[in-house]
């Protein structure tokens, strides 16, 4: 097996810039603890859910600008490619479609990583992977031209090519 992305800070993540191959532009690799928290879509008007959502957005916010301040430079793409990979510490069967990726695009978004979040500024790829006792979410944002470095990248260091039956 594949060594994969591991260790993620308790509460704060972290983030690197790998350069591309060509040395002419970045790649940036976030790691946030936990998994991306699930949509409620059925129970929004509740109270306790919309602060939920409130609380989630905010520690999204905070958590990539302070993720994206300690950088040696500012990263910004026109047309980004973001690749998100959750790695789930159970087998337990989740939809993608029940995650809520919004918090992650309106964060890059405020912390001027990405221009908009619309299609034409952006678009996204997501994978999931198994890592016992580790619940993290790894966020990889490139150029949209260099979106294949990115998947041999993300081949090559992240996905497992061995599972456990």
């Amino acid at each position: 097996m594949k060594l994969l992305h591991g260790v993620v800070p308790e509460q704060m993540g972290n983030v690197r810039v790998i350069e591309t191959l060509d040395h002419q532009s970045h790649i940036l690799h976030f790691s946030l603890p936990g998994i991306l928290p699930h949509y409620q879509v059925e129970q929004r008007e509740k109270r306790v859910v919309r602060k939920q959502i409130r609380d989630s957005k905010e520690y999204y916010n905070r958590l990539f600008f302070d993720l994206s301040s300690s950088l040696p430079a500012r990263y910004s793409y026109k047309k980004a490619f973001i690749y998100i990979i959750q790695f789930f510490s159970d087998r337990v069967i989740r939809d993608y479609d029940n995650r809520e990726r919004k918090y992650v695009f309106d964060a890059l978004r405020a912390a001027l990583v990405i221009k908009d979040d619309n299609w034409q500024n952006m678009s996204v790829c997501e994978s999931g992977e198994y890592d016992p006792g580790n619940p993290h979410t790894e966020i990889f944002i490139s150029e949209h031209s260099y979106s294949i470095e990115l998947f041999s990248y993300i081949q090559k260091y992240c996905i497992s090519t061995e599972y456990d039956n």
